[in-house]
């Protein structure tokens, strides 16, 4: 409970002068959700609240190696989505002020339900139409807050530059050097997984060892995916094996922060601890014909 004292006494007073509410206060402690690569994630209710701040929340605090501005693009992204009728939650609030809490971070409503994971009848199919959906959502609303591919390179390769991944730049170059043609532009989740996909619980409940499930069966849900994700939009092959070394350069380069110990970089995960790094090499390898590799 410390560190869920720590976030408490520097969250209520900031919500209190920035809602011009001074008898708010919260509704219990603070509940740790965990948290990703990137954020640190708490839920909590709030009493004597304005209205939008009434019911569940979420905290998600960016680790303090991230740019604050990314809270701001986030609340644009979320926001853009739900309005257009996508299931996204609202961002009620965004601070890029780091002295409440450490980082900036951001507030938002808490999604009914439970992660995807938990599920398993009808798992592809809930992962083609929520990802379908938002690929034929307008892109204008968001033209000019969301980074391009090319910042997305560019921040790759500060990342590799700084944490002396040098197995790594082949990678970049083979990505700078193919880069695709513009075509359609669409909205992309950036890390779309079952474990971040929330849905009711009226599906069936896994018992017993998730990871055991994930190992035996992800090729066959990736492959029936991908199938109903074709019968629902065309897919160009070239391309989708063009952002696939993207994606997996991304992992890799947080991976080879980890092993480097660089500033910022979270301690090794059960995921570092796993041959996910040295498949994702070896998928980028027989993709591009290169031969990366981590430190």
């Amino acid at each position: 409970m410390a560190r869920a004292d720590e976030l408490s006494r520097g969250l209520v007073p900031y919500l209190r002068h920035a809602l011009g509410a001074p008898a708010l206060d919260l509704d219990g402690a603070l509940e740790p959700l965990g948290g990703g690569f990137d954020t640190e994630i708490h839920a909590f209710r709030l009493q004597v609240a304005p209205p939008g701040f009434a019911g569940p929340l979420v905290l998600r605090l960016l680790r303090p190696h991230h740019d604050p501005a990314r809270v701001t693009r986030e609340q644009a992204t979320q926001n853009a989505l739900a309005a257009q009728g996508y299931p996204a939650p609202c961002v009620v609030l965004a601070s890029l002020d780091p002295a409440p809490l450490g980082a900036a971070f951001l507030i938002m409503e808490r999604a009914p339900g439970v992660p995807l994971l938990s599920r398993v009848v009808g798992m592809a199919g809930v992962l083609v139409d929520t990802q379908a959906r938002l690929h034929a959502l307008d892109p204008g609303p968001l033209r000019g807050t969301l980074p391009g591919l090319d910042d997305y390179l560019d921040a790759l390769g500060r990342r590799v530059e700084a944490a002396s991944l040098g197995g790594l730049a082949p990678l970049l170059a083979w990505l700078r050097a193919r880069r695709p043609p513009p075509g359609d532009v669409v909205v992309c989740h950036g890390d779309f997984h079952p474990q971040n996909v929330m849905v009711d619980g009226a599906g069936v409940a896994v018992p017993g060892p998730r990871r055991w499930l994930a190992a035996a069966a992800q090729r066959l849900l990736a492959a029936r995916y991908l199938a109903g994700y074709r019968r629902r939009r065309p897919v160009d092959p070239t391309r989708l094996a063009y952002y696939e070394v993207a994606a997996a350069l991304r992992a890799l380069v947080r991976g080879g922060e980890v092993r480097r110990g660089a500033p910022g970089a979270l301690p090794p995960s059960a995921l570092d601890r796993s041959p996910y790094a040295e498949r994702l090499l070896a998928r980028a390898a027989r993709i591009t014909g290169l031969e990366p590799s981590l430190p």
